[in-house]
């Protein structure tokens, strides 16, 4: 109401709030889309270092996160004792396996967090 008892426009004594600023929104697929490039990203770089430790022998596959280490079994003359050779592949297996999933840890890398690595022994 003005001063003159006579009823104007309601909208005339409203208050003018600012209007808040508009923040910048960036859907929930893109900022998956980004985190997950990041993460593959991260994980090629980590590979390429892993690459450079191990010998050219061991070979490695990025996606799948498994290392496969050729080895042979070698008859000698003497008794052949089968199960030391099982239980010293299979330390060495656990080792190195633990030792791709340290280096995983160590440089924060997420992939190799969530899908780890695996060794596999291939009998040449």
């Amino acid at each position: 109401m003005c001063n003159d008892g006579v009823m104007s426009d309601p909208t005339e004594f409203r208050l003018k709030l600012k209007q808040p600023r508009k923040r910048l929104r960036v859907p929930i697929f893109r900022a998956l889309l980004l985190a997950l490039a990041l993460m593959l990203s991260w994980h090629f770089v980590v590979y390429g270092i892993m690459r450079g430790q191990y010998p050219e022998v061991l070979r490695i596959n990025p996606i799948t996160n498994v290392a496969i280490v050729p080895y042979s079994v070698e008859v000698s003359s003497g008794p052949i004792s089968g199960d030391g050779q099982l239980i010293s592949t299979r330390a060495g297996q656990r080792i190195l396996q633990g030792r791709l999933r340290d280096q995983a840890r160590r440089y924060l890398e997420v992939y190799g967090m969530i899908v780890p690595w695996r060794v596999k022994l291939e009998l040449q």
